[in-house]
């Protein structure tokens, strides 16, 4: 459309305005028009100046910015007339072949994101007095290209990728669209590369379908395979500063800050007219760790997008009659500060945050975007009142707007009015359909945060439906029969729990569900099923916790040797773990191997020597096989790490006693009783240690005080008695032992004791028939009548 004719015609009025002005140089200007001439491919009119590189030191200055930017403006300004010119000539002539070509230039201007000639298109329709629905969505489309509410725009670009009548490049290039509007708005992005593949499909080679695997890559976070993708579309087009800004973008994901700004800057001398380095290098510098020392540098950004304005000239358009002045909407200052406002904001300056968002609603206080964001704000502030009040003004400004919606939902959401959240999820369905089943995952995280597991489930599945692809939907699908299982199992409906703990491994297939499932089994001791659950959970992760499990399970089920194989299986698997180690210490502990339970201990205690249960552990290994210096020294070494383990100064009296040490034993349980004075085991051990040492008063009144902890323990109680027996106090005995059999009534040696008191008072009968005001078993009798015959009969034999 563009021929060698029309850009000599366009520069030499470009020519004619520079020599009209004061300040040209012209001899400067036409070095720096010459330049461009030279690089102006026709054949791609649309995106032919992406291409052009600009010697950004010879012309780094604000005139040079100017007349390029008013070169640039007057080509697609001519372009437009050009290409109007021509449907209208068509249209007189042929009224269907020029709605042909109507829609032919509306796919090639949405492709190469035109907004202003998608505008102009429509308007021309209206012109020709052709009114329809379709037209009137048509119209809406460049509106939301201005205000880059590119997901609704996806409909637009799905109809073009579709329409079999355009050409391989224009569908390839929707596609493209597509794609980016997935990776970069949606939420989730696995549907991203079908469209990535069908502009392949379509136009094999092309550098735009490079570049597009680049982003896909960068996006993935797989930084260095997308920049590979990034620097071959520079080699096929070494002036296409998008590729380079990309490059930043990917150093920037690294964290790379200086990288990332050589590169926005090469970008900018590449390309000084575009304002998307700019932008960028304002985000960069918003980095919390560069915002001190860059941040200053971001007001003079600004100043550079300000003088980059993408209409200056376009109202004689307006003036021929050819355009609406609203086709001609800028948006990149009020881009620009809400970038900015949103550098203060991730920075913790909320009040220059609310400030630039303002300056922002001053530009176009039409448009919602920057009352949604300071919504956003003032919820972050906990301002929930005036959040509301700016998502209403947002409403006022656009009551078509998605996002005010989507953000009122989440507003109602977290302010627990859920009714009112799903009124505002339901208008989302209306206006942004191809979001279905990211709305639909939405609403089934409102009901879940309400704890109604079965309505979340209903709308996890509609999101499945929709998408089985992003797998965050089964997880929460997953999530939600865990829930309802966890609630089943907390009342004991084990049968219906298992249902949902199935349902939740079953669908996510992760092995912490399934490893769940076998920690259910194990609970009810279905050790088969427990294993099986396990070895499904180990089947996608060898992870030791679950070669664990497994091994625990096989222990309890009587299978030692499987569990021994599972066990040191998890060890392979994680060597350093000394909880490992000390697991199979345990484990040949319980089977009285005691040598191999201490070499594992030790291991253990080599791997984690500060882990008290470990030393604990291998003391009593050593307690057991009567190493007594070994489990004193360990335990020693356990007081160094914990000096106030009341724990380890009872087990080191304990191992005292055992050596009838009773002195050392008494001390190490007052120590213990020092730290921890109502522990009842200590004070009975205490008791204990001072009856057999002889020290009876001591003893008692050690058995007094562990009565007043607790008085239901029927030990104490005998413990008491045999005490006052030895005293010749009977009846205290007496009334000790009857509280024990109150406690305990089936143990044979209570009643014994109590026979024994009865008959040191003479009272043989009473002795024989102690059992008899008891409601005890035939057993019990048994076993009582035999143990006194024997005593009375030793007794007689004695005499």
């Amino acid at each position: 459309m563009i021929t060698k004719l029309d850009i000599t015609a366009i520069f030499s009025a470009a020519y004619t305005r520079a020599s009209l002005r004061d300040d040209c140089d012209m001899r400067k200007v036409a070095d720096l028009f010459e330049s461009v001439r030279s690089q102006l491919d026709i054949s791609i009119p649309y995106d032919t100046w992406d291409f052009i590189i600009i010697n950004s030191i010879k012309f780094d200055d604000d005139l040079s910015v100017e007349l390029l930017s008013d070169l640039k403006e007057n080509y697609y300004n001519f372009f437009y007339e050009k290409l109007l010119s021509h449907l209208n000539s068509i249209y007189s002539r042929d009224s269907a072949e020029a709605l042909r070509l109507w829609e032919q230039t509306y796919a090639e201007a949405a492709v190469h994101f035109r907004e202003d000639l998608i505008c102009i298109l429509c308007y021309q329709q209206l012109k020709w007095g052709m009114k329809s629905e379709a037209l009137v969505l048509y119209a809406k489309f460049p509106k939301l290209m201005q205000e880059s509410r590119w997901s609704d725009t996806f409909p637009y670009y799905e109809e073009i990728a579709s329409n079999a009548r355009l050409s391989n490049e224009i569908r390839a290039f929707a596609e493209m669209a597509l794609f980016q509007i997935i990776i970069y708005e949606y939420l989730e992005f696995t549907k991203a590369p079908k469209h990535l593949e069908n502009a392949e499909a379509l136009l094999p080679g092309h550098f735009i379908v490079k570049r597009g695997w680049g982003e896909y890559y960068l996006k993935n976070g797989e930084t260095q395979k997308s920049r590979d993708y990034f620097l071959q579309v520079i080699a096929m087009k070494p002036g296409y500063s998008t590729s380079i800004n990309f490059i930043g973008d990917s150093f920037m994901a690294e964290n790379k800050l200086e990288s990332a700004e050589s590169w926005y800057n090469d970008a900018i001398q590449k390309n000084y007219l575009q304002t998307d380095s700019y932008r960028r290098l304002i985000n960069l510098y918003g980095v919390k760790t560069w915002f001190k020392d860059k941040g200053p540098q971001i007001e003079e950004l600004l100043t550079k997008i300000e003088k980059r304005p993408r209409f200056r000239n376009s109202i004689q358009l307006v003036e021929k009659g050819l355009a609406k002045s609203d086709c001609f909407a800028d948006f990149e200052l009020y881009q620009a500060y809400m970038s900015v406002g949103n550098v203060w904001f991730g920075n913790d300056y909320p009040e220059k945050a609310e400030e630039w968002y303002g300056k922002a609603q001053a530009i176009h206080p039409e448009i919602p975007t920057a009352y949604i964001d300071m919504a956003y704000l003032k919820l972050n502030l906990k301002q929930p009142e005036q959040a509301k009040e700016f998502f209403m003004r947002a409403l006022e400004a656009d009551n078509e707007n998605f996002n005010v919606y989507w953000g009122l939902a989440y507003y109602y959401e977290i302010q627990k009015q859920k009714e009112e959240s799903l009124a505002n999820y339901q208008k989302c369905f209306r206006l942004r359909p191809n979001w279905e089943d990211m709305i639909n995952n939405f609403i089934g995280n409102l009901y879940y945060s309400f704890k109604e597991y079965d309505d979340a489930i209903s709308y996890y599945r509609k999101a499945i439906e929709k998408n089985n692809l992003y797998p965050v939907y089964t997880k929460n699908l997953a999530g939600a029969y865990q829930l309802i299982a966890d609630q089943l199992y907390g009342n004991h409906d084990y049968t219906a729990a298992e249902k949902y703990y199935i349902d939740a491994a079953s669908t996510d297939n992760d092995p912490v569900r399934w490893n769940t499932l076998g920690n259910l089994y194990f609970e009810l001791q279905r050790w088969k099923d427990a294993i099986d659950g396990y070895n499904k959970a180990i089947e996608i992760k060898k992870d030791s916790l679950y070669l664990e499990n497994c091994g625990l399970a096989f222990e309890r089920m009587g299978n030692l040797d499987e569990a021994e194989k599972y066990y040191l299986e998890a060890l392979d698997n994680d060597p350093e773990s000394g909880k490992l180690y000390n697991r199979l210490g345990v484990f040949y502990y319980d089977r009285n191997e005691y040598d191999k339970a201490i070499g594992y201990y030790l291991k253990a205690i080599e791997h984690q020597p500060n882990e008290m249960l470990y030393l604990e552990n291998l003391a009593l290994a050593y307690s057991i096989t009567n190493d007594y210096k070994a489990a004193i020294a360990t335990y020693e070494k356990s007081l160094q790490i914990s000096p106030s383990d009341a724990k380890v100064l009872n087990a080191m009296g304990v191992i005292y006693y055992n050596q009838q040490q009773y002195e050392s034993a008494i001390e190490l349980y007052h120590k213990a009783l020092e730290i921890d004075a109502e522990n009842l085991l200590f004070i009975k051990n205490l008791g204990l240690a001072y009856r057999v040492a002889g020290r009876k008063d001591e003893a008692i009144e050690a058995y007094q005080r562990a009565i007043k902890i607790n008085d239901k323990d029927f030990i104490v109680w005998n413990e008491l008695g045999i005490l006052y027996y030895d005293r010749g106090d009977f009846d205290n005995a007496i009334v000790h032992y009857k509280k024990a059999i109150e406690l305990q009534s089936n143990d044979p040696v209570l009643y014994s004791n109590l026979a024994l008191v009865f008959n040191a008072q003479g009272k043989t009968e009473d002795a024989l028939k102690v059992t008899d005001n008891y409601p005890v078993s035939e057993e019990v009798k048994k076993e009582v009548n035999s143990m006194l015959k024997e005593y009375l009969f030793n007794s007689a034999n004695q005499s």
